[in-house]
């Protein structure tokens, strides 16, 4: 018995050491992704004009602002949508309101996680309530996967529209690997993928049922495929409102061709959720049609409030309100 019972408070011992190491390398994590953030956030405003920032500022277009602000919901539901029919393909009734409620919490842990990857750990917050693991993580890989797929494709038609030979071959480059893992979800280091998971989740998947959920019908492929062509034009639309909101000469169909540039670059993981590398892309590629590093700046940032922290936000409340 007293073995029994030096062995039980040993591995209580164990278990609480690696919560805090696990606990101190996540402060760590976070700590340095608000230090890089910053640290491009500070040399950009190094070149900025504070007089023309304050009067681009002063000087927004309310209206075109509040039209930005409004296409929250409908972004955010078309990226509910894409991930509702993915997970009750497996013969689940989880209901628009809970993929809504979980594309927000996908949302503010995209601000803490690197590399958007908050909308794949959103899945333990699914397993929580629906009790399903395995299926639920596959269908938060599948829908990352389509998302960045259908960015990808709209990127490579409109900079071939735009003869934008380095974005094209970017863009399409990124469209045949996406294409290549959903067709053929073999090529996935799953035992690998399934390390990752247990660092974050606690918890060891069962690989074969990954492989399975993973596995979608070209029909609901398709159809997926369009959902999320039409959030990313209403994500999109929200960029050129609020470039429009700043006056500034920005071609819708251009925002489209460099959109897989400033999703890359917003996938950098040292930074907090892309603040900073995505105002220095934006800031590049806006100099490339005479747009100001004022002007870009403001814009990009003002953009990451409406497309990325107010849903975060949102979703911190709904994380909160289920603790």
């Amino acid at each position: 018995m007293d073995k029994k019972k030096k062995s039980t408070k040993t591995n209580k011992s164990e278990k609480l050491v690696s919560r805090k190491s696990n606990k101190k390398k996540s402060i760590l994590n976070a700590a340095i992704k608000i230090l890089v953030s910053a640290l491009i956030i500070f040399f950009l405003f190094k070149m900025v004009n504070f007089e023309l920032l304050i009067a681009n500022i002063k000087n927004i277009k309310v209206g075109f602002f509040v039209l930005a602000l409004l296409l929250i919901y409908p972004n955010i539901l078309m990226r509910a949508i894409r991930f509702r029919m993915i997970i009750n393909k497996g013969g689940f009734s989880i209901s628009i309101r809970d993929a809504y409620r979980l594309t927000l919490i996908g949302s503010a842990l995209n601000i803490f996680m690197p590399a958007s990857t908050g909308d794949i750990v959103k899945a333990y917050y699914g397993y929580k309530r629906h009790k399903i693991r395995e299926e639920m993580l596959s269908a938060s890989l599948v829908d990352k996967v389509i998302a960045l797929l259908s960015l990808f494709i709209i990127g490579t038609i409109s900079s071939l529209f735009f003869k934008f030979t380095n974005f094209f071959l970017i863009a399409a480059l990124c469209t045949a690997i996406f294409l290549a893992v959903l067709l053929v979800p073999k090529i996935i280091p799953w035992k690998l993928f399934n390390k990752i998971i247990v660092v974050f989740a606690k918890k060891k998947f069962d690989e074969r049922k990954l492989v399975d959920a993973f596995t979608v019908d070209k029909k609901l492929k398709i159809e997926t495929i369009i959902i999320s062509i039409i959030g990313w034009l209403i994500t999109y639309s929200q960029f050129y409102l609020v470039c429009r909101a700043y006056s500034a000469p920005v071609n819708y169909i251009y925002l489209l061709a460099i959109s897989p540039l400033v999703m890359l670059a917003r996938l950098f993981p040292l930074t907090l959720n892309g603040i900073g590398s995505t105002e220095a892309m934006i800031t590049y590629l806006f100099g490339l049609i005479g747009i100001s590093v004022t002007s870009a700046v403001v814009i990009s940032l003002t953009n990451t409030l409406v497309e990325l922290i107010i849903p975060g936000i949102i979703g911190l409340f709904i994380i909160v309100r289920e603790k």
